[in-house]
């Protein structure tokens, strides 16, 4: 397994909890961010086969790509990295999810096509389970190298500019993509 001695930013909070405002919101800070699972997994592959990949070297942030789905393995990967765990309410996450899935369906776009409600919310609760289990174990340190953030239930600026080291903007904390569920 790679090891990246150099700090990045890593994304361990699944899809649909304001990845999209955390990465407007880093480069607002001046980050170089990636925000694209498909590009991100061969980065995820290739670090876990030993292999340094090209992106390492491109971008300071990784969002919405494969970490979460083992936060060890992310932690061997980027022992210096800064873990961030977006957040949202459960039935939220899930309806929202389940809208992506449908309108992906009726518009014939690519991505999640398929998905199962009670599937998801045990993927949900696993995923949160190991969260708290790497936090519990000091493996995610609370203002170390950890922070949670629910931007979807209006979490903003907060302690993300002094949990990454700049200073904060002033503008306010880029609210993204954001919509109401809708199928027309």
């Amino acid at each position: 397994m790679l090891q990246v001695d150099e700090e990045k930013i890593v994304g361990i909070g699944l899809n649909k909890t304001g990845t999209m405002s955390l990465a407007a919101a880093l480069r607002m800070m001046e980050y170089r961010v990636s925000h694209d699972s498909e590009s991100d997994k061969p980065v995820y592959y290739d670090s876990l086969s030993g292999k340094r990949h090209p992106r390492l070297d491109k971008f300071d942030v990784f969002l919405d790509g494969l970490w979460w789905t083992d936060i060890r393995a992310a932690l061997r990967v980027f022992p210096n990295g800064k873990f961030i765990n977006t957040i949202r309410d459960k039935q939220s996450w899930l309806t929202s999810r389940m809208g992506h899935v449908l309108r992906n369906r009726m518009t014939g776009q690519s991505g999640w096509k398929h998905e199962n409600s009670h599937l998801a919310a045990a993927w949900y609760d696993k995923h949160q389970a190991d969260i708290r289990s790497a936090v519990n174990m000091q493996l995610l340190r609370p203002g170390d190298n950890y922070l949670e953030m629910n931007i979807c239930g209006g979490g903003g600026w907060g302690k993300l500019p002094a949990f990454v080291g700049k200073p904060q903007p002033d503008t306010p904390f880029p609210h993204v993509n954001a919509g109401k569920l809708t199928l027309a």
